[in-house]
């Protein structure tokens, strides 16, 4: 990794990718040539920030990493949380982004609400943080903002659109993990749940095999990023066909990875 001091700060070859969590942030910059010359990480898995710690500690990161002083040909910012919603986008209407998310998402009259459009006919209604997406607009002038459900569809999607079977794909993050089941490009289903022990993990598993209808001993189970050991033994007990990715996914830092493929 290139140390941050001899970065050109006004060569415009370089990507920045943000991520943001109120268990932790996180930036990527990489060179035209896709190698990551400078990165950051900062989490907090035992009492969750507020957006207002969010904010002064993404605001303090910006005065002490000069790198993130260089002019970027390309900045994606990644909200990492469980304010969304998938809707179909034969059903969707612009003008009722907060009646769709009020389904799934207690909202405040000062929430931003927008949306991506998936690769697949999938409309992701969500929320980003709005003092920090302000903060970084200040400092960092237009980006891209995604929420992370749509990065993870659109990639397990991709990846399985010439399958013609059933399959499922979970990524864990510190506090909660994501679940995807798709045959092909069909999502069969998303959704994000909180946990605070690996049992928590497997039952919310398990669960959602069962409402599927999907065999523990036969469904095949393919995780996006890395676990640790102890959750993937215990993963492995009850569902047999279960994978770590590949090597180039092995890392915890996968969403970054996974939004400057898509850009």
């Amino acid at each position: 990794m290139t140390n941050s001091s001899v970065l050109n700060l006004s060569n415009s070859t370089y990507s920045l990718s943000i991520q943001l969590s109120l268990n932790g942030f996180s930036f990527y910059i990489t060179s035209n040539t896709g190698d990551i010359v400078s990165k950051y990480h900062e989490s907090n898995d035992t009492i969750p920030f507020n957006e207002q710690q969010l904010l002064e500690k993404v605001s303090k990161i910006f005065d002490s990493k000069p790198e993130l002083q260089a002019t970027f040909k390309s900045i994606d910012v990644i909200y990492y949380n469980e304010l969304f919603t998938l809707v179909p986008k034969t059903l969707f209407d612009e003008k009722a982004l907060k009646t769709y998310i009020n389904y799934s998402v207690k909202t405040l009259a000062t929430d931003y609400i927008t949306y991506d459009e998936l690769n697949t006919g999938i409309i992701n209604v969500f929320i980003p943080y709005v003092n920090v997406n302000n903060f970084l607009l200040e400092k960092l002038g237009e980006f891209n903002f995604h929420h992370s459900s749509g990065i993870l569809i659109n990639h397990v999607l991709e990846k399985e659109k010439y399958s013609l079977t059933k399959k499922v794909s979970i990524f864990v993050a510190p506090n909660q993990f994501d679940l995807i089941c798709c045959k092909g490009t069909d999502l069969l289903l998303f959704n994000s749940f909180k946990y605070t022990t690996n049992e928590d993990v497997l039952y919310y598993l398990l669960f959602c095999l069962e409402q599927l209808d999907l065999s523990p001993n036969q469904i095949e189970v393919e995780l996006i990023n890395t676990i640790s050991t102890d959750l993937f033994d215990l993963l492995y007990t009850y569902i047999r066909n279960i994978s770590q990715p590949k090597i180039e996914e092995n890392t915890i830092d996968v969403l970054h990875l996974l939004a400057q493929n898509e850009a």
